[in-house]
């Protein structure tokens, strides 16, 4: 929950942050704008993930970082309207799946053979 922990109280300290962060959702332009650096930023963890596991195909790197960073957003977009032991609770709960994640991409694709 580190990151994730930080950014949604930096959000929640900061109204101007907060209402934002909720334009980014609320206006389409706005919306394409926030997707557009989402791909960015997966484009840069599949590059990560294909120089840690050299077997891993280069779309399924893009699709595995997709699903990260989309879902770390997603989870931290809805944290920002609960309260602040459900906001930790969500955040733990997406750390974990993120770890359990992580784990069944080494374990399928750390071997040279991809399995």
């Amino acid at each position: 929950m580190e990151f994730s922990g930080r950014f949604l109280a930096i959000l929640q300290s900061n109204p101007a942050a907060l209402a934002v962060r909720k334009a980014m959702n609320a206006v389409p332009e706005l919306r394409a704008i926030d997707q557009e650096d989402n791909r960015r930023l997966a484009e840069h963890l599949a590059a990560i993930l294909c120089t840690q596991l050299p077997s891993i195909p280069k779309d399924r790197a893009l699709s595995a970082a997709r699903v990260l960073i989309e879902s770390e957003v997603a989870l931290i977009d809805l944290s920002m309207a609960e309260t602040e032991p459900a906001a930790s609770c969500l955040l733990d709960d997406l750390q974990a799946m993120h770890l359990a994640y992580f784990d069944t991409l080494y374990s399928t694709y750390q071997n040279p053979l991809g399995g």
